[in-house]
Order: structure tokens, then sequence, then C-alpha cells
């Protein structure tokens, strides 16, 4: 439970660092510290404790503890399976770019839209020719 409010304080700890009102402490080696520690948490101790309270009562310490291990084995192979087959097939981005002309067009053909989205779209379409971002 600590961790996970750490995770979740560690966010206005960083930002009161970073505008010199924190504890002048090294935030990145703070962050790595708190998402290695989730993650041995979420893949190693929390599988393994689950797998030790499943296993048969009449079993002895070390029984139950290989039992575990044997079953904390399979759950990081079958991980790390998911994982690089999520990588091969996922690592890839094919993003979708709007031309220009579509994007003027979509705004002219928002006749009965909200005077939100007119703004918002026109601004977007100010912001896109100062940049120079061209139709492809």
């Amino acid at each position: 439970m600590a961790l996970s409010w750490a995770q979740v304080l560690l966010l206005p700890l960083d930002v009161s660092n970073a505008r010199g009102g924190g504890l002048g402490m090294r935030m990145d080696l703070l962050w790595i510290i708190v998402y290695i520690a989730s993650a041995v948490f979420i893949l190693i101790l929390v599988p393994l404790c689950t797998f030790y309270y499943e296993s048969d009562p009449d079993w002895s310490f070390w029984d139950k503890f290989k039992y575990s291990l044997c079953y904390l084995l399979a759950f990081i192979v079958v991980v790390a399976l998911i994982l690089v087959i999520c990588y091969i097939f996922l690592s890839v981005v094919r993003a979708l770019f709007l031309q220009l002309n579509r994007l003027k067009s979509l705004l002219l053909l928002q006749i009965a839209a909200s005077p939100t989205f007119k703004i918002a779209m026109s601004l977007l379409l100010k912001l896109m020719d100062a940049k120079g971002i061209k139709p492809l």
C-alpha cells in the first residue's frame, strides 16, 4: 500500500523539487527505485505469496516453497512470452496523419457544431500553418 502511495505522492514532490522548494533530492533516482520496487512486487512477490498460499496445507515449508517457485517460473515465462510477442507485433507505430486540406474541409463542414469546437479547430489550423506543417 505504501508503494502505491509513493507513486502517487512522488509527482507533487517532483514538482516542488523542480521549483526549488523541495528537499533537494535526486528525483530521477527516486522514481527508478519506486518503479523497480513496484515491478518486483507485481512480478515476483505477489505471485510467489499467492502460489505459496494456494499450495497443499499438509506439505512442509520447503515443499510449498518449491511448488511456489515452479509456478512462479512458469508465470514469468508466460509474462515474458506475452511481452515478446507484443513487442514483435506492436513495436511499430503506424500514426494517422490528417492532411491539412481534409482538416480545413472538416472545419467548414462543422456548421452545426458547437462554437467551442470551431474555435479549437481554427486554433489548430493556425498553429499548423504557423509551424509549417504540410499535408502528406
